[in-house]
């Protein structure tokens, strides 16, 4: 008979909020689980009358280590089908233009390796 033994439970990344000046990333679950009450990312998804808006906002420290808020905002459909991709072990990163706003890139990655969001 085989015996097994593990000595690790996989790999486990925190991925706190980062914002730039123009580019946020982070992963919801360490958000959530983080020992401040200050950081978030996400995005949302609405609707007025034919047309989807998707906005994508975070919250988290700079390279000065100040806090700083940043969003954008699309209807492009690529990047509308990237965000409802997100779930609670979302890892989320985007980029938009400094002058509109208007989201640039937008990439989730839902992988075992990020935290699950706890209370």
């Amino acid at each position: 008979m085989a015996t097994f033994s593990v000595t690790s439970a996989g790999a486990k990344y925190v991925v706190p909020v980062v914002v730039g000046d123009t580019f946020a990333y982070g992963s919801m679950g360490s958000a959530r689980s983080s020992s401040d009450t200050a950081q978030y990312i996400g995005c949302t998804l609405s609707t007025s009358g034919t047309t989807t808006y998707g906005t994508c906002s975070a919250r988290g420290r700079n390279s000065s280590g100040v806090y700083q808020y940043a969003s954008c905002h699309t209807t492009t459909a690529a990047h509308l089908n990237v965000i409802r991709t997100t779930n609670a072990i979302s890892s989320l990163d985007f980029t938009w233009d400094a002058d509109t706003g208007i989201c640039g890139h937008i990439s989730v990655a839902n992988q075992s390796t990020f935290a699950p969001m706890v209370p």
